[in-house]
């Protein structure tokens, strides 16, 4: 596995939207919360003033998905990541977005505070002109129906794809 030569993606080329709660969410990387990667990617709720229902993390290869054209991703076979949540959440997301020439969700995430690796197969899927590269929420719904959204943190690390043809078993020599 490695990361999409000659494109960058992180935080700095991303958008965070929602219907509320995202007006108190910050973005930061931490290299001291990251459990592989040079720095985490956390998306943190500071505040939680119960109107809204969710936030939205979207990493983009070019920074805007709709005023860029995508890349050609059509040599990859799957999207891998690491996430954990300062305490249990349920986060749902996806790759692609209904402007790129495939999309594909995510089974609903049930984070802890440990990180846990989560692997989304694209076999298949026309990767020829992806620009969103990966999508996650936060939804009041998917959690206790108590749900406070105040300082939740959920940080997403070593976020790359799988090549075509590189997969090896453990004890591969």
């Amino acid at each position: 596995p490695r990361w999409i030569s000659g494109h960058h993606f992180g935080r700095e080329a991303s958008l965070l939207t929602g219907d509320g709660p995202e007006a108190g969410v910050t973005v930061n990387t931490f290299s001291n919360e990251a459990a592989f990667g040079p720095a985490a990617i956390e998306i943190h709720s500071e505040t939680d003033d119960g109107s809204g229902t969710h936030w939205k993390y979207m990493l983009f290869a070019h920074g805007d998905a709709a005023a860029y054209a995508g890349i050609d991703l059509s040599g990859y076979d799957a999207l891998e990541f690491y996430a954990r949540a300062s305490e249990p959440v349920t986060l749902a997301g996806g790759f692609g977005s209904g402007d790129d020439s495939a999309h594909r969700g995510l089974p609903a995430m049930a984070l802890t505070t440990e990180y846990q690796k989560f692997v989304l197969p694209l076999e298949g899927l026309d990767m020829h002109d992806i620009n969103t590269l990966l999508w996650v929420y936060l939804h009041r719904g998917a959690n206790a129906p108590d749900f406070d959204f105040s300082d939740v943190s959920v940080f997403l690390d070593n976020i790359r794809f799988v090549e075509r043809d590189t997969f090896v078993t453990e004890n591969a020599l």
